[in-house]
């Protein structure tokens, strides 16, 4: 599902649902499975599809992996890819809100290196809030667009660039 703030509840909200804009330049999702083996290529598939279906310049695609309890090594390759596939993109990917044994997969199989700080925001526990994860790729995106062509504030920082 698209994630994004209602600014005007101040809360973090299913998008789609509640027909929101989003970020033009991240493009937030959650989702609300476990990845493994039988449905790793499904869903970075959707993924590609939900990148592929906005019109806007995006730069950075932010996971949510709050409902994410178990990741097997199929899903970090397909992550792997997907983050390959954004790089040539000339996107980012960051994830965040991890849980422990997600954790540990990325670091048994070396992507949490791949990934690197910025990629991974937050561990579950360490202060994984939406908020301070869209600040820490904040700085990466185009302000120029934020306060030139951007008709949404929908962030904090969104006002110190407006």
């Amino acid at each position: 599902m698209r994630i994004t703030k209602d600014p005007n509840i101040n809360v973090f909200v299913n998008a789609d649902a509640a027909d929101k804009p989003g970020c033009p330049q991240i493009l937030h999702l959650r989702s609300d499975n476990v990845i493994f083996f039988a449905n790793a290529e499904y869903t970075v598939a959707h993924i590609l599809e939900r990148v592929d279906a906005v019109r806007t310049p995006l730069v950075y695609v932010l996971l949510d992996f709050q409902a994410v309890g178990f990741i097997d090594i199929t899903a970090i390759d397909e992550l792997r890819g997907l983050k390959d596939e954004l790089a040539a993109r000339d996107m980012g990917l960051a994830i965040f809100h991890v849980h422990q044994p997600v954790i540990k997969t990325f670091v048994s199989s070396g992507f949490i290196h791949e990934i690197g700080e910025t990629g991974m925001v937050r561990q579950a526990g360490l202060t994984a809030r939406h908020g301070e994860a869209l600040a820490t790729i904040f700085d990466q995106i185009d302000h120029n667009y934020c306060r030139d062509i951007c008709p949404y504030v929908l962030f904090y920082e969104c006002t110190t660039v407006k």
